[in-house]
């Protein structure tokens, strides 16, 4: 029983630091306790657990659900929840017995979801959407209980809401993943379509079947420019998927799983980050909130190419840097270097993160020299030498032997067909930056098409669109109207933001507290945001200003917004307001995306697959 206490306690730890005293029940105040990089596995391995088992129930895919598979996914939930909940409350070994919840509630929900069943054709939209609706508010509610009953008990604490807002966030994601298409959300798909057409499911599907990168000229090639590293790793995955249940060799929405897995992965790290920044109570919440149901990992959670991977290894490079910054490890540096490459080998874009992490470098090289540091600069110079040996070689082989063998540049990028309407070349910059049209206002959706009126032809309103709702648009006036709320939603959160970044920046340079750190997360903002812009003017189409290039901005975003409450949590005005406009923004989003699955378009893949 010992053994089982521990290694519980492990798999909750890392999720939440947990601290018994000095907090109140209504009160988020307490200090931390250094964490150290390996207490953050157990997080991971869990998560990891929980997604490969909605994968092996429901091949991640809404078409293979049914009452049975359903009243399980939901009773297991009711059982984690429930021994999450008495085990705080008493101890691990009464938790156990807490298990049992789900038992009855499982029975129940298959009863209540048959009869439901009945009442409709089987595999219709009414179908989908009762299983839908039923698993996301019944996930939610068994959350909310959860912590009800701790408030109940005067056991809650930061810990338990940190618990519950990632637990709410990973059922919406799993929702989402598992009742959206696959043609839906996706970016250089063709939808696994008959020949060879160059997008990424091709790329996947050619390492699937030949175990080898086409011998050619990437740009003859479509989308596999791209390094391989995601690619590959789809194609083992594939691979496994059709060894071990070779009846659905062919099922591909089971592609969906590792991004999904980044996707979580990559909210885990931004957790350790606001962690490593001392950031703990309700400013965690908070913060922790607004990355956990941000739209943005909704779609990177079921986009199949390669942004999910890249973005997750790109956060684990800012936090192991941070980590080596603290403590110059060599461990750390070596972890941080293969970090890098392998974000490199995913996209490589995701190089941009050595920028921030050569400002940490630098200012621990300049210490050093000083002889402040407590490494000596010989030491950091060899830690230099062998992430140098590590990174170069795991980032930059694809593209060095693209150019060795055929040309092709460095900075190559796939051009976009004439045909495809996304032309912004007749819009000044002014335009394109400062002034988006009237009709693009009125619009809540993505115009890609740049002859159209309402085209979005404004980099700045297109970042807004596409953080919410991908390049899609919905026709449905009731998701039009919802639409428009959340728009003016996330626009108030990103003014928000701007205001919380500057007020932090100045009262840390004021009273002499910028750190090395914050600064080099600083630069990390100022270094996506250049990159973003200098991508939109460079390259002038439609495609070229979606969110996703931008996507480990939400790092700092979610920084700027914890440091700001810690340090103005007193002053309660400043506190409704972040707070407010946070909670209004993610409750926008669950009006949007607990109910944009009803809708026939989003089901016609699955009732009438092609």
């Amino acid at each position: 029983m010992l053994k089982i206490k521990k290694i519980i306690t492990d798999l909750r730890v890392p999720l939440v630091h947990i601290e018994n005293k000095g907090m109140q029940v209504y009160h988020f105040s307490m200090t931390t306790k250094k964490t150290d990089i390996s207490r953050a596995g157990p997080s991971f391995l869990l998560v990891t657990a929980a997604i490969l088992f909605i994968y092996f129930l429901t091949g991640m895919t809404a078409a293979r659900l049914n009452a049975v598979k359903s009243a399980v996914l939901f009773g297991v939930f009711v059982s984690f929840c429930a021994f999450y909940t008495v085990s705080r409350i008493k101890d691990i070994k009464t938790g156990l017995f807490g298990i049992a919840a789900g038992i009855p509630c499982g029975i129940v929900s298959y009863f209540a979801l048959s009869a439901a069943f009945d009442s409709v054709e089987r595999m219709t939209i009414e179908c989908f959407g009762m299983m839908m609706r039923f698993l996301l508010w019944g996930g939610i509610g068994c959350i909310v209980l959860m912590c009800i009953s701790l408030i109940c008990a005067k056991k809650f604490k930061t810990e338990d809401a940190v618990f519950a807002v990632l637990s709410a966030g990973f059922v919406l994601r799993t929702i989402l993943v598992v009742y959206t298409p696959l043609n839906f959300f996706q970016h250089d798909v063709s939808g696994f379509g008959e020949g060879f057409q160059g997008f990424h499911d091709d790329y996947i599907m050619y390492i699937y079947e030949y175990w080898a990168l086409p011998n050619d000229d990437v740009r003859n090639l479509g989308q596999l420019y791209h390094p391989p590293l995601h690619h590959a790793l789809s194609a083992v995955f594939f691979k496994l998927h059709a060894f071990i249940f070779p009846k659905s060799a062919g099922e591909i929405n089971v592609l969906k799983t590792l991004p999904f897995m980044y996707s979580c992965w990559f909210v885990l790290i931004c957790h350790r980050i606001l962690k490593h920044f001392k950031i703990d109570g309700a400013p965690l919440v908070i913060a922790l909130s607004f990355i956990s149901f941000h739209p943005q990992l909704l779609f990177l959670a079921i986009q199949i190419n390669n942004d999910a991977l890249m973005t997750m290894l790109f956060a684990a490079s800012v936090y192991l840097a941070l980590k080596w910054y603290e403590k110059p490890e060599l461990t750390v540096i070596l972890f941080t270097a293969i970090t890098i490459g392998c974000a490199m080998m995913a996209k490589i874009s995701g190089g941009l993160v050595a920028i921030p992490v050569a400002f940490l470098f630098l200012c621990k090289l300049i210490t050093a020299l000083k002889k402040k540091a407590e490494v000596k600069t010989g030491e950091l110079i060899k830690q230099f030498v062998l992430f140098g040996f590590l990174v170069f070689p795991l980032g930059m082989w694809f593209p060095l032997k693209n150019f060795i063998l055929y040309g092709t540049p460095f900075t190559y990028v796939f051009p976009i067909d004439s045909t495809a309407h996304q032309d912004l070349w007749m819009f000044s910059t002014w335009q394109r930056v400062f002034a988006p049209s009237a009709e693009s206002l009125k619009n809540p959706f993505m115009t890609m098409n740049s002859t159209q009126p309402a085209a979005d032809y404004n980099a700045l309103l297109a970042l807004l669109k596409t953080s919410l709702f991908d390049e899609r648009t919905f026709d449905n006036e009731y998701l039009i109207n919802t639409g428009r709320v959340l728009l003016v939603l996330a626009a108030a959160v990103a003014l928000t933001c701007v205001f919380c970044a500057v007020f932090i920046i100045i009262r840390l340079i004021r009273q002499k507290r910028m750190t090395v750190p914050f600064a080099s997360v600083l630069v990390l903002c100022v270094t996506m945001c250049a990159s973003y812009m200098n991508y939109c003017l460079g390259y002038q189409i439609t495609s070229t200003e979606s969110f996703r290039f931008v996507i480990p901005v939400l790092v700092p975003a979610c920084l700027f917004f914890g440091m700001t409450l810690k340090e103005l949590w007193k002053k309660i005005p400043v506190r409704i307001i972040v707070t407010g406009v946070i909670i209004l923004f993610i409750a926008g989003v669950f009006v949007f995306y607990g109910s944009y699955t009803e809708y026939r378009s989003v089901w016609e893949t699955f009732i009438n697959p092609a």
